[in-house]
């Protein structure tokens, strides 16, 4: 359990239109302008405020009860006091992990001890560095809730850390990787760039914007919250969504080419054909993965994602029909597991999204979204819906404010397509496939079990 935090006050934010207009070339942060859907305000142990930032849920999304519970959950969290804050350094990502706070310890106990595995890892924090970017993580967030739920992405907040207390994580990182992994290793050296960016403060270069507030005292990053998922055995890692690739080739390539999962996306045959509508754990199974991975290729496509093949990974569900729609839930006693005849499934969880907006969109490079022929009718709905109002006030000032993304990532650059810019080629690209009979929609679960015809309806 979380010890209780000191008094904090989540403020209402109101839009920045004006504000946003004059983003600049990279993004800045300046703490005590309102942003978001709402800002908590959190006192350090030093006196400073920290804060988090729960970015502004557009009308049309679909965030759940748990969705708003857990961002109400990462906003309340306060290193040094109900949690504890841990270097990461077991990847080559330089992030920082929080965990709870052990029965008879302190957070000061837990973290000069480095006693983290005491407790347990309940969210962590990244910056835009090596190949993470702080918009991307939030911004496949709410792309996912504005696709219906596509590819179970984590929640994801903006939140700010008190410099002296990333300083002191980064010199702590240090310490532990030179005796762990050796000076040379890449996580020690990712560490190293941090700890030097975190002294130099304002002698920085032009990418500070990108790491600090605007008065150089706190770092700023992406939040996200851990949530432990049942899986089989100890590995989470999904493998049939993954094709290894040959010399030469990328993994995107082999993916398209080899991997059997795909091979059934890109068939020209019904999705009735390919998957028995009979209700059984590996036919449900078959179509849910052509389902994710559909899904999985159009956020990408979106994002400018690098980084996906080999970083996919899944958590059990049960999934049963429950008239004519197919739910699915992470628990049930085997008495409703009995009743509801429900069946064992890997679900594709889209876990790790920091390499994105940026980034080479290896999606797009490789015809990916050009080779879908299936898709679930509600992705594809949502996805004509957000691209009609994506040039908004409301949508644009969500993204750019709330999703900490600046002109550039939203509208491109020197003939770098932006988000807004992928968002339409997708929404074009699978609305005249679906036109032309190339797309089908036919990945409803609930449609196919039960025996119904899929409606092909390519217009909203």
């Amino acid at each position: 359990m979380m010890k209780k935090m000191s008094s904090s006050a989540f403020a209402p934010a109101a839009f920045m239109a004006a504000f946003m207009a004059a983003v600049p070339a990279f993004a800045t942060l300046t703490p005590s302008l309102p942003r978001g859907e709402r800002t908590a305000q959190l006192p350090t142990l030093n006196g400073k405020t920290e804060i988090c930032v729960i970015p502004t849920h557009l009308p049309q999304g679909l965030y759940s009860a748990d969705d708003r519970a857990l961002e109400n959950d990462l906003c309340s969290m306060q290193p040094g006091q109900n949690v504890a804050t841990c270097p990461k350094v077991y990847s080559t990502n330089p992030g920082v992990d929080f965990y709870s706070i052990p029965a008879g310890m302190t957070a000061q106990s837990v973290e000069q001890n480095n006693n983290c595995e005491a407790g347990k890892k309940i969210a962590k924090y990244k910056l835009s560095v090596s190949c993470s970017y702080t918009p991307s993580i939030i911004g496949y967030y709410h792309l996912s809730r504005l696709l219906g739920g596509a590819g179970r992405v984590p929640v994801a907040v903006l939140r700010t850390l008190d410099i002296d207390r990333h300083k002191d994580i980064a010199n702590r990182a240090l310490n532990i990787a030179a005796k762990t992994e050796g000076k040379d290793a890449i996580i020690y050296q990712t560490w190293s760039t941090v700890y030097s960016f975190l002294n130099k403060g304002k002698a920085f270069d032009k990418f500070k914007d990108m790491v600090f507030t605007d008065a150089i005292d706190q770092t700023y990053g992406a939040s996200i919250r851990q949530v432990k998922e049942r899986v089989l055995g100890d590995k989470d890692f999904y493998g049939e969504l993954f094709t290894k690739a040959a010399k030469g080739e990328s993994r995107a390539a082999a993916f398209r080419d080899r991997n059997p999962v795909m091979a059934k996306v890109k068939s020209a045959s019904p999705a009735s054909s390919l998957v028995s509508t009979s209700f059984s754990a590996s036919n449900v199974q078959a179509l849910l993965q052509m389902k994710d991975v559909s899904d999985m290729i159009l956020m990408d496509h979106i994002m400018s994602q690098q980084d996906r093949f080999g970083n996919l990974d899944y958590g059990l569900r049960f999934a049963y029909l429950e008239n004519g729609e197919m739910k699915f839930a992470t628990q049930l006693s085997p008495q409703e597991v009995s009743s509801k005849r429900a069946v064992e499934v890997k679900a594709m969880l889209m876990r790790d999204n920091d390499c994105g907006v940026t980034k080479t969109n290896v999606a797009r490079d490789e015809g990916l979204l050009s080779r879908v022929a299936h898709m679930d009718p509600v992705t594809y709905k949502n996805l004509l819906m957000l691209n009609r109002t994506a040039d908004s006030a409301e949508v644009t000032t969500a993204f750019k404010q709330g999703m900490m993304m600046t002109n550039i990532d939203w509208n491109g650059y020197k003939g770098r397509p932006g988000v807004r810019t992928l968002l339409n080629e997708a929404a074009t690209t699978l609305q005249a496939r679906c036109r032309s009979g190339q797309l089908k929609l036919d990945l409803d679960l609930g449609t196919h079990f039960s025996g119904r015809q899929a409606q092909q309806n390519c217009e909203i």
